[in-house]
C-alpha cells in the first residue's frame, strides 16, 4: 500500500503556493508548444500563426473553465481569485469551441487538428494530473490493493494516482503509433476511445456504490465520458482511408 504524503503545497520565497498550480502551468505550456510544432510540421503554419491559435484556445479554455466551475460546483466561490477553480469539461467545450472556429476561419484540416489537440493532451495532461497526485484530491473507493493509498480516513484508490499512471501508459502509445503512417484523425480517435473508457472504468471506482453514481456531478461525468466513445467513432469513421488510397 502507498504511504500517505501531503505536498499539496509548496513554499516559495516564503508563501505556499499549492503544487496543482505551478504543474497545470507546466502542462498548459508543454501542451501549447507541443501543438504550435504539430500545426507548423503538418499544416505549414508559421510559428506565430500557431502561437496565436494556441494563445486562443488557451484562453478560452480557463475562462469557460472558470466560469463553469465557479456556477455549477463553487457557486459561493469568489469569481475573482488567484487560484480560480476548473472544470475540465468546461475547458475542453471552450477550447474547442474556439479551436473549431479558428480552423474554419483559417482553412485548415480539421482532422490534422484535431490530431494536434490530442498530442498536446497527451504530452501536457500528465504534468496537470500529477498536481492531483501530491493534492490527493481525487479519492476513491475504499481497498486493499497494493495501488492503494493510505488516507488518514483508512485505505483508498486514489483516482489521480490511476489516471495519471494511465496517461503515461497512454502518451507512450501515442508515441508509438506515430511512428508509423496514420490516417488524419486516427490518433485522435485512439486517444479519446481510450481515454473516455479509462475514465468510464475510474468514475466507477471513484464511488462506495452504484447509487454514488447516479448522483448528478458523477452522472455528468459518466455522461461525458459516454459521449467521448461516441466522438471517438465517430472519429475513426472520418479518419478511415478513402478506397482511393487502398488502391
Amino acid at each position: 500500500m502507498i504511504p500517505w504524503f501531503d505536498a499539496s503545497h509548496i513554499a516559495i520565497a516564503g508563501q505556499m503556493i499549492p503544487t496543482q498550480g505551478p504543474l497545470a502551468i507546466a502542462g498548459i505550456a508543454v501542451g501549447h508548444l507541443t501543438f504550435g510544432r504539430w500545426l507548423q510540421r503538418h499544416q505549414g503554419m508559421t510559428s506565430l500563426r500557431s502561437d496565436q491559435m494556441g494563445f486562443a484556445i488557451i484562453a478560452a479554455a480557463v475562462l469557460v473553465g472558470h466560469v463553469s466551475a465557479t456556477y455549477f460546483t463553487a457557486p459561493d466561490a469568489p469569481f475573482l481569485q488567484l487560484y480560480a477553480p476548473q472544470s475540465s469539461l468546461g475547458a475542453l467545450l471552450g477550447g474547442g469551441a474556439i479551436g473549431m472556429l479558428l480552423t474554419g476561419l483559417w482553412q485548415l484540416e480539421p482532422l490534422v487538428v484535431i490530431d494536434g489537440a490530442a498530442w498536446a493532451f497527451l504530452h501536457g495532461w500528465p504534468l496537470v494530473r500529477f498536481g492531483c497526485v501530491l493534492a490527493h484530491d481525487h479519492p476513491g473507493r475504499r481497498s486493499i490493493l497494493p495501488i492503494a493509498v493510505a488516507f488518514p480516513e483508512g485505505p483508498r484508490l486514489d483516482i489521480g494516482l490511476l489516471e495519471w499512471l494511465f496517461c503515461l501508459l497512454l502518451l507512450g502509445f501515442g508515441r508509438l503509433l506515430m511512428r508509423g503512417a496514420v490516417a488524419p484523425g486516427r490518433l485522435a480517435a485512439w486517444a479519446t476511445l481510450l481515454f473516455s473508457a479509462a475514465r468510464l472504468v475510474l468514475e466507477w471506482l471513484r464511488v462506495d456504490s452504484l447509487e454514488d453514481l447516479r448522483q448528478p456531478t458523477n452522472f455528468t461525468s459518466v455522461s461525458v465520458c459516454v459521449a467521448g466513445l461516441l466522438i471517438s467513432a465517430l472519429l475513426w469513421w472520418l479518419s478511415r482511408p478513402l478506397a482511393a488510397d487502398r488502391v
